[in-house]
């Protein structure tokens, strides 16, 4: 497991490229992650057809108060019962493609807000 993080500045997505990688602050992941403004994490979620309710479950123990999850190359609606947990947190969520989720998570992020951005690599 490799776990990424940044004391000095925001982490930045500076590339994705669909079902083959991401490169964020120079280096290149080839699996879903996790990332936060400070810290990524591999993500478990292969696919968003695999995603579970205990995947999503499992990103409120990072207390954000935004959730993006990217989708993959195009974007594919949850269905509701898996958003659950983060409606139960009182969360707010966005679901889209991962190109948008990365775009997004940079704006979010450079703005200080408490962003989590779930990013399916494909």
């Amino acid at each position: 497991m490799h776990i990424f993080e940044s004391n000095s500045t925001n982490i930045q997505v500076q590339s994705y490229t669909p079902g083959s990688s991401f490169k964020i602050q120079g280096a290149e992941y080839g699996h879903s992650i996790i990332l936060t403004s400070q810290k990524l994490f591999p993500w478990a979620v292969g696919s968003i057809v695999s995603l579970s309710v205990e995947d999503i479950e499992a990103l409120t123990a990072y207390k954000p108060t935004i959730v993006l999850i990217g989708t993959g190359a195009e974007q594919h609606f949850i269905a509701p019962h898996l958003l659950a947990p983060l409606m139960a947190h009182r969360i707010g969520f966005e679901i889209m493609s991962t190109a948008a989720a990365c775009r997004t998570f940079t704006v979010l992020a450079g703005d200080d807000r408490n962003v989590l951005a779930a990013l399916c690599l494909s």
